[in-house]
């Protein structure tokens, strides 16, 4: 879907590159794929990298067409990185991303969407830039290490009290 995606918005983008980072059993038909819609001279499948937040930083928007998903680490990556994003509507992405806010949720399998989106943000770049920074202050106020390993102690110290028999709260740290 991202291919097709690019390829709809690349005729207007005429600088536009895509970064493809990661690998596996479909990128000779990904890369036949790109070359069938005339887009194999900008689009760069990087394989896999250990260098990811270096991508990120050097990328203007981050997309994510996947058919099915969680809660996904690589769209809070982007969006600490000030991305504005670009993600199908699917599992845990309309919990993460706020529609028009900070990024474009499209309907999965919808490249058309898809791509008016990526051509949205990269014309628009004031207009990227804000939901960039709205991308940061969303991921850094409700996704903080801290605060996930305080609600796992909480939940762990309510399921210990449930099993000892007890009212959650009443176990202090101590009698841990």
């Amino acid at each position: 879907m991202l291919l097709r995606a690019f390829a709809r918005a690349a005729s207007d983008l005429p600088k536009a590159e895509l970064l493809l980072a990661g690998d596996g059993p479909q990128r000779a038909e990904l890369t036949n794929q790109a070359a069938d819609l005339g887009i194999a001279e900008r689009v760069r499948f990087l394989g896999v990298r250990d260098d990811v937040p270096d991508v990120l930083r050097a990328s203007d928007i981050f997309a994510l067409t996947s058919v099915s998903e969680a809660a996904s680490l690589t769209l809070l990556e982007a969006m600490a990185c000030r991305l504005p994003v670009v993600v199908t509507a699917v599992g845990g992405n309309p919990e993460i991303v706020e529609h028009e806010r900070n990024g474009f949720l499209v309907p999965r399998g919808d490249d058309r969407a898809a791509a008016e989106a990526i051509r949205y943000l990269l014309q628009h770049r004031e207009r990227a830039a804000a939901m960039g920074e709205a991308a940061h202050s969303h991921v850094s106020a409700n996704y903080r290490l801290e605060d996930t390993i305080d609600a796992y102690y909480r939940r762990y110290e309510a399921a210990a009290a449930v099993l000892r028999g007890r009212t959650p709260g009443a176990v202090s740290p101590a009698h841990t």
